[in-house]
């Protein structure tokens, strides 16, 4: 009978969750004294403009074509954290936790007067009950994405990977920056039209410090010895460059020539921030792997 079921669910990006089913079961090193399981993570990440590209340019929200030239991406770190064996991480919208009342509709109202979705509210519920351990594995240097989904190389893990008793609670991946570089085309036309229309040239890297963070489920025991595979596969959508007025940002938006090197804008940085934060998504699949 396998220990957890695959299974990955997408969803917003920034204190999000993504729950994934799992049987109860124990796991174990044989001897005492020996961790209990040991991660192994795999990450991608991949551009996904599809829904929004016409003839190769990404259509925003604000009317504009944005041709993307290239696109780089730095995630710091994975990480998967424990809470205590026999933590409950889910909770019932028929009896909600502290800080939040009547759950309906796939939401419950917080007491700061927000409304929070099932999933925000389940990883409140994981938090809670604390943290028993977990390990960080670190990503060094930059992806250059495209539509095709790229392998993310990992570097060391603390603890090498190992892990004790206790309840998967949460997988969480951080994204330290973007670069892009493209060339900004107007789609409005005659006197509605606010750029050259060779379009304009514009590069911009933005920080981010960014942590997207997906609940899990399962247990990490004293019966089998196993190994935990954790698949994170994060993408970029199509929306990224929505909200954005490139008119306003660039030095002159009938100079077809210059390039416009944004990354010192701050309020541009802020808008780009925000839709890292609401157009991407993070899928995770967690696996029972067996150990050599």
């Amino acid at each position: 009978m396998p220990w957890l079921s695959k299974h990955s669910i997408g969803g917003r990006p920034l204190a999000l969750t993504a729950l994934i089913a799992a049987t109860t079961a124990s796991c174990t090193f044989a001897g005492d004294g020996q961790p209990w399981g040991e991660v192994a993570f795999d990450v991608t990440a991949t551009f996904e403009p599809a829904e929004r590209l016409r003839e190769g340019r990404v259509l925003t929200s604000r009317n504009y074509a944005v041709e993307v030239q290239r696109i780089e991406l730095q995630l710091t770190s994975v990480a998967l954290t424990l809470a205590p064996s026999g933590a409950a991480t889910d909770f019932d919208p028929a009896n909600p936790p502290e800080g939040f009342s009547l759950c309906h509709n796939g939401h419950c109202h917080a007491d700061s007067g927000e409304l929070v979705d099932y999933e925000d509210v389940a990883l409140v519920v994981a938090r809670q009950q604390g943290v028993a351990g977990g390990v960080t594995q670190a990503i060094d240097g930059t992806t250059v994405l495209s539509t095709t989904a790229q392998q993310i190389p990992l570097e060391a893990c603390s603890n090498d990977c190992l892990l004790g008793v206790g309840s998967l609670s949460s997988t969480s991946l951080t994204v330290g920056s973007i670069k892009i570089e493209g060339r900004v085309f107007d789609t409005l036309t005659g006197e509605a039209a606010r750029l050259n229309p060779e379009g304009v040239a514009i590069s911009a890297t933005v920080p981010l410090n960014m942590t997207m963070e997906r609940q899990i489920a399962g247990e990490v025991g004293k019966s089998d010895p196993v190994g935990i595979g954790v698949g994170v596969d994060f993408a970029i959508t199509g929306q990224l460059f929505d909200r954005i007025e490139w008119a306003a940002f660039v030095a002159d938006p009938q100079d077809s020539t210059t390039q416009n090197t944004l990354t010192n804008n701050e309020e541009f940085r802020a808008l780009m921030a925000e839709n890292m934060s609401e157009e991407t998504r993070m899928d995770v699949a967690v696996s029972r792997q067996e150990l050599p």
